[in-house]
This record gives C-alpha cells, structure tokens and sequence, in this order.
C-alpha cells in the first residue's frame, strides 16, 4: 500500500516535468512554426540579387532524363523569372509566372501558373511530343518542391511527385543569364560525344552517353569476373557535368566530371583521378541517338518515297492540318521512330531496329502507335495517304552515309538493294516542311 501511495505522488511531478520540458522546447505553436518557415523560405529565394541556378531532373527516376539547367528570379508578389534551354530553345528567352509558398509538412514551393519552361517538364503533352500518347506522362517531371533546406548559399528541394534531390544556387559572375546559357549551350556541343572509354590506372569502363537525356551508362568487367552495367544522371555546369549523386567505381567516388578542350574532340577529368577519354562513334548510334528532321524535296527523298510524301502534304492540306515538323529520333526513354506533329497535335510510330553494322540498321514496324493525332491519321481515310510514308522505313535494312563522321550536320540513310527509297535527314530543326 506504501508503494501505490509512492507510486501515485510521483507520477504528477513527472508529468508535470514532461509538460514543462515541452514547453521550453517548442515556446511557439504549430501554426505560428509553419508560418515562420515560409517567411524565411521566401525571404531567402527573394534575396539572391541575380536568381538561383536550379539543377532540375525530371522523371520516374533521375536517371530516366537526366538533369536540366533553369534559371530563376524570386520577386516581390510572387513573381518568378525562369530562363531555360528548353521548351523554347533560345538563350535569351525568359517566361514569367506566379509562385507560392504553401503550408504542408513542411514550406512547399509551387509554381502554380503556366510558365512553358517549367511545365514543359511536366506537361503530360510535352510540346516536342517526348514520352507523349495515351497513358504517357510528358516527361513526368514535378512543379512542386518540398523546401528541406533554405540559406543564402544553397536551397535543397525535394521533388513532391517524385521525391528527386533538387539544388538550386545562387547565380553569381559578371554574365548574364543569356550569356551563361549560351557558354552552357557551346559546352556541351563540344563535350557531349556518344562512346568512351573511362580509364583509372589498369582498370576500364566501356561508357555510352545520351546527351539529349543527360545520362551515361557503364559497362565493366568486376574482379570477380562478372559484367556490370549501370546508369548515371548528371547535369551541366561551367566547367564540365555534375552527378546527380556520387557513385563509386573501382572502389573511388565520382562527383563529377570536369571537360578539357583540346581543340580537338577533348577530354573528362574525373573528381576520382580517372579520365573519360572518347572514342569513335558508329553512324548507327548517331541515326539511333539523335534527331534527324526530314525535308520535302527530290534531292532530299527519294523517287520511291517523294510520291508517298506528295500524297502525305495533299492529305494533311486537305483536312485542314499543316506538317510543323517530322523526324526520326529517340522520342522517348524507351522507345524510337518516326515522331511528328501537326497543327491538330502531335503523335509517333513506334520501330524497332537491329544494328547490323557501324553503318548499317534494319527497321521493322513495332505495331505502336502513340498521340491521338497519330491515331487520327492511321485510321481511314486518312491512313491511306499516312501509312504509306511509314511504311517505306519497314522490314528494311539502310546503309548510312554523312558529310562528316566525326560530327554529322545530316545523314543520308538508302535501302541496301534499292537505291530509290533514300532520305538525307538533317541534324539542325526544321520546321514546316511541306512549306516553300
């Protein structure tokens, strides 16, 4: 009974250490903490004089698209100023929108009105058509943040949708957004090749690079014997690229990978001490990799194929539609063909390929089809006038041939056998084909 009497004297004065202790700890409720938050979150993404550089990567995993550069100004009334490489293209290009700081777990950063260099990352209808259809998500990136860390020198967001690591930095030098961009832009034409072979000490790497999707992949033999293959993201910056997280090889940590231009094809020296030095590209990974745009004219087609693209522009005119562009590349992570896009929409044929040489490939309708516009034109009528350009890349095998094998402006890809189906495909965008 003298120990229950014990027992029932004490437990009050523990309790009441308990809500004491509580009470010193968190001296502000919930509401006034969270509030508290999103003035310093704001505050500081207002302070950067010049806007933050973001380090954005889009996608079911970093790895599907690699990283992208946006630039970014915070201003007074929730204003922002993004600048971009993508979605319009253009160093000088800037789009303004809204943001705004909302109250979740946490400060969440949402820019919550249409900016076209944002939301092209996140538009389940990507305006160049990537990764686009039925049940497809754009390049599925996000335009909400979880803010994780806020200071002058560094933000650290997490991608809402997709949980990514994003960085953002502040933007510093005497350039100018257009400026940046551009030395970004002429960066990467030099150093963005497609094969290379990573050497540190005795050990080797055969590495493939997909510039458009900012990711590399590593092909090696381990000391146990075993082949390994893996993925890696990065973005770029000034002085080279940037992993979107370390990874080890050869027991070393890479970070990142720092350009040396030679003059000639250059060089990467990586943060481990080891180099990643290029190799020759095949035409076939060239045709396969990049994306190469078709023109209407006999010198550029083919007789076999002119006559089915003559039909294709009459058939297009006179459903009230104009071809913007075609081409044939890699529209998405996992897929490759034919991809266009019209005033109505846009939309892709899905091929597969077998390399049969450095130079040569065999294509095969794969049987999909993607982009309502696409649907609307394999369907009849209109699939009479549309399929029979898809089908002269069908059951196939083309010999490729370029102007310069080292850095190609076009490729002319010619049937082996039959000369007259051929097209020279061009590296450089070109819109409204069908046009004089």
């Amino acid at each position: 009974m003298k120990k229950i009497c014990l027992i029932v004297l004490v437990f009050p004065l523990f309790l009441q250490s308990c809500l004491k202790y509580e009470e010193d700890l968190f001296d502000k409720n919930a509401t006034e903490r969270i509030m508290e938050a999103l003035a310093q979150a704001d505050q500081v993404l207002r302070g950067a004089t010049n806007g933050w550089i973001m380090s954005y990567y889009p996608g079911i995993a970093p790895e599907e698209w690699g990283g992208y550069t946006l630039l970014m100004k915070f201003e007074a009334e929730n204003k922002v100023t993004i600048s971009s490489l993508y979605g319009i293209g253009k160093t000088d290009s800037t789009e303004v929108s809204m943001y705004e700081l909302l109250a979740e777990t946490g400060p969440l950063l949402s820019f919550n009105t249409l900016n076209p260099l944002m939301h092209y990352f996140s538009d389940p209808r990507n305006p160049d058509g990537i990764n686009d259809g039925a049940g497809n998500v754009g390049m599925g990136g996000d335009y909400e943040f979880i803010v994780i860390s806020a200071a002058t020198d560094k933000v650290v967001l997490k991608s809402k949708k997709r949980g990514h690591t994003i960085i953002m930095t502040p933007f510093t030098g005497a350039a100018s957004w257009g400026d940046y961009l551009t030395q970004i832009k002429d960066l990467e034409t030099k150093m963005f090749k497609y094969t290379y072979m990573y050497v540190d000490g005795t050990d080797t790497a055969w590495v493939t690079a997909r510039p458009r999707y900012r990711k590399q992949t590593f092909k090696y033999t381990d000391k146990a014997g075993e082949n390994q293959t893996f993925d890696v993201a990065f973005v770029s910056d000034l002085n080279g690229i940037v992993f979107y997280e370390p990874f080890e090889l050869f027991d070393k940590t890479i970070a990142r990978m720092d350009f040396v231009d030679d003059g000639e094809d250059g060089w990467f020296n990586a943060s481990s001490g080891g180099k990643l030095v290029p190799t020759v590209t095949p035409l076939t990974t060239f045709f396969l990799y990049e994306d190469w745009y078709f023109k209407y004219n006999s010198d550029d087609i083919g007789t076999y194929g002119f006559s089915r693209w003559t039909a294709f522009r009459n058939g297009l005119a006179s459903t009230g539609r104009e071809l913007i562009f075609a081409c044939l590349s890699q529209y998405s992570s996992d897929a490759w063909g034919f991809s266009f896009a019209t005033n109505l929409g846009t939309g892709s044929v899905e091929f597969d390929y077998t390399v049969e040489a450095d130079d040569r490939v065999y294509l095969e309708f794969a049987g999909w089809i993607r982009g309502q516009e696409c649907i609307d034109l394999w369907e009849q009528p209109n699939g009479a006038w549309f399929i029979p350009v898809i089908a002269t890349f069908h059951e196939a095998t083309f010999t490729i041939t370029t102007d310069n094998p080292k850095d190609p402006t076009w490729l002319r890809i010619t049937e082996d056998g039959y000369a007259a189906n051929s097209y020279r495909l061009y590296k450089e965008y070109t819109p409204y084909p069908f046009r004089p």
